[in-house]
């Protein structure tokens, strides 16, 4: 979630526990060269709500998918090969 520098001021007066200027000041610096899963900025809540639950619930259908595909390969859940039954 990122907000204006002006609306990360205002929330830091707000609060008034914080070190004045901080907000504006990190306001962009705390995003560079981050990559994010997920941005949202003006959505409302029940908007932000809903695309998380659509990145969580496509995530769990990717996860599931590699999880299959390897264990058709003969692969384990985690991906490497599965023990033979003579070596146990």
């Amino acid at each position: 979630m990122r907000c204006a520098p002006a609306v990360a001021a205002e929330r830091e007066a707000a609060r008034g526990d914080r070190v004045a200027g901080m907000a504006a000041a990190q306001a962009e610096s705390v995003h560079r060269g981050v990559t994010f899963h997920l941005v949202s900025s003006r959505a409302s809540a029940a908007d932000r709500a809903r695309a998380v639950a659509a990145r969580v619930t496509a995530a769990r259908v990717t996860a599931a998918r590699v999880t299959a595909a390897r264990v058709t390969a003969g692969t384990g859940a985690a991906g490497y090969p599965r023990s033979s039954s003579a070596a146990r």
